[in-house]
């Protein structure tokens, strides 16, 4: 049984318990002046950080589809109203959706020194490439 404590601001103490097979490190959080740990990673979901799928559909092909872990090549127009729809359901059910391209333009516009250091870590298309070979290399050792 896993557990989720709450602990606010005047010390006091509550616990949720859920049935988990086991039980993670706990990670503190400061959230609405409540430290919040969290022993389970069934609670409710209340934000998402995602991404909307972009010109980087329209560069697969039937010879990069496989390494890229796409089993086809979806159609652009589908793919994003289906994310539309999949981000609409999420917010019905009150869940905050940020999208990281919002937030990265958010942090550029507000930091210099954030935008020294994406100048600085710019990534070409070949190191892109090599990371999505590492991380299919690791999705496959996982699987065994």
């Amino acid at each position: 049984m896993s557990q989720l404590s709450t602990h606010n601001i005047n010390g006091h103490h509550h616990r949720h318990h859920r049935h988990h097979h086991h039980r993670p490190q706990a990670h503190h959080h400061t959230l609405h002046k409540q430290l919040v740990c969290v022993y389970s990673e069934s609670g409710k979901l209340d934000a998402v950080l995602m991404h909307r799928p972009g010109r980087e559909i329209e560069r697969l092909t039937p010879e990069n589809k496989d390494i890229l872990l796409f089993d086809n090549i979806p159609n652009i127009d589908e793919t994003h109203q289906s994310h539309d729809a999949f981000a609409d359901a999420l917010r019905k059910e009150n869940i905050q959706v940020f999208y990281v391209l919002n937030l990265l333009c958010e942090a550029l516009e507000h930091s210099s020194q954030a935008r020294a250091m994406l100048i600085a870590m710019r990534l070409t298309n070949r190191t892109m490439l090599l990371l999505m070979l590492y991380a299919k290399k690791i999705y496959k050792s996982s699987m065994y």
